[in-house]
């Protein structure tokens, strides 16, 4: 499905005019409708990994190191960053878990999806971590 490229209209928050947004009409008007809104809030200036879960968006942003949650509208930003969050650059979800690599500590680290119970994943030898992804139950 293509997010980005005006496909989608406007509907979403993104129309195909270089250098604008357009918002729809939302009844939540403390939710974030569209990309404009989600930097203007601070959650969207260095995104470096994006997957979606659950009609969710989560991603990575290393402005404000954060891994950040949203509505696939772009409402409803929420921080799910764990305490201890250093250098993340990849992200994935796999059985209700936040998978995120951390380049500066050269790990693969995962908590829950309420960004609790952190714990890193022993991986010796794993230098400069980026992205990450998880098929048949093992991390590539």
């Amino acid at each position: 499905m293509n997010l980005l490229d005006g496909s989608r209209g406007g509907s979403n928050g993104v129309s195909n005019t270089q250098g604008t947004t357009s918002s729809r009409e939302s009844s939540n008007t403390n939710g974030v409708t569209n990309v404009t809104e989600l930097v203007s809030k601070n959650r969207l200036s260095q995104p470096k990994g994006l997957t979606t879960y659950n009609d969710q968006i989560y991603w990575i942003d290393n402005g404000t190191i954060t891994i950040n949650r949203s509505d696939l509208d772009g409402s409803n930003v929420t921080d799910v960053s764990p305490e201890t969050i250093f250098s993340p650059h990849g992200i994935t979800i796999h059985g209700d878990q936040i998978y995120w690599t951390d380049q500066s500590m050269n790990q693969i680290h995962h908590n829950d999806l309420a960004g609790a119970n952190i714990a890193p994943i022993p991986m010796p030898g794993l230098a400069d971590p980026h992205g990450i992804k998880i098929h048949n139950n093992q991390i590539n």
